[in-house]
């Protein structure tokens, strides 16, 4: 990420079944870590190490801000609109702000994944996944009282990255391996998939059925789609390493980007419909 005091924000939406593309610059103090839209699409979150911005996507006017001291990302819960934005920090620190105007604070809590580094998170509805740190653990938190309680927890080898297909599947990239679990009691749950996909770093569910996709850096399997129910993959990019992927919310299409400096814009069949710098 350079470090310039603006940045470019180049993402896919989809209004009406077409696909277009919205590129636009908003000023930013110092680089941005991390981006966001809300679900209805109304409102933009940015992450610098120092501060949370909440933007108004049409206008490009500031709504909010939160200072910060170590940020990694902040995240909009995915209800819609949506309740939360949480922001994860150095030490496995989550805050929860309101995401509402003004955007107060409504709590801070470590969520216990050991060291001092940020942890990952996804969120679906008031349910909040995180992952990472030194003690190898999956947690999910309801975000709905205060304190957040932690309603699962299991030990999960090296899990790197994870991500929430519903309130009790998890999408979960370890050991050189791509998982589905399912959680089965507050401390336990079932693989019903593994894939061997190493070095994957974002995952990302569609909203229609069965459908993942994964960045990684996997030799030809660098931007991959796989069919839940069968476990079928499909390598849709095959060269660079992708490090991020993220679906449209009505699941028309999704995208890939990684260090060939190209997004990857992919129809819900699998064709790739656009590529561009």
């Amino acid at each position: 990420m350079l470090n310039i005091p603006c940045f470019l924000v180049i993402t896919l939406m989809i209004d009406r079944m077409n696909a277009w593309c919205e590129s636009t610059k908003f000023n930013d103090m110092g680089p941005v870590t991390c981006i966001d839209y809300s679900p209805d699409s109304t409102m933009i979150v940015t992450t610098t190490l120092t501060k949370v911005t909440i933007w108004d996507r049409v206008t490009k006017r500031i709504l909010g801000t939160s200072t910060q001291t170590s940020a990694k990302c902040a995240m909009f819960s995915k209800d819609s609109p949506s309740t939360y934005i949480a922001i994860t920090s150095n030490n496995c620190q989550v805050e929860i702000l309101s995401a509402v105007s003004p955007f107060g604070s409504i709590q801070i809590f470590n969520s216990g994944h050991g060291g001092g580094a940020a942890v990952n998170m996804d969120f679906f509805g008031t349910t909040m996944l995180t992952c990472g740190g030194t003690n190898n653990k999956l947690k999910t938190w309801d975000l709905s009282v205060n304190p957040a309680v932690a309603t699962f927890q299991a030990t999960f080898s090296q899990s790197s990255y994870c991500a929430l297909k519903s309130a009790t599947e998890i999408g979960a990239a370890s050991n050189n391996n791509l998982y589905l679990l399912s959680i089965t009691s507050p401390t336990a749950f079932s693989t019903t998939m593994t894939k061997s996909i190493n070095s994957c770093t974002t995952i990302a569910f569609s909203s229609t059925p069965n459908t993942m996709v994964a960045a990684c850096n996997s030799g030809a399997s660098d931007g991959v789609y796989i069919q839940t129910s069968s476990g079928t993959v499909s390598n849709i990019v095959t060269s660079g390493v992708m490090l991020t992927t993220s679906f449209a919310l009505d699941g028309s299409a999704f995208c890939y980007g990684g260090n060939t400096n190209i997004l990857y814009i992919v129809s819900s069949n699998k064709t790739i419909i656009s590529q561009f710098v």
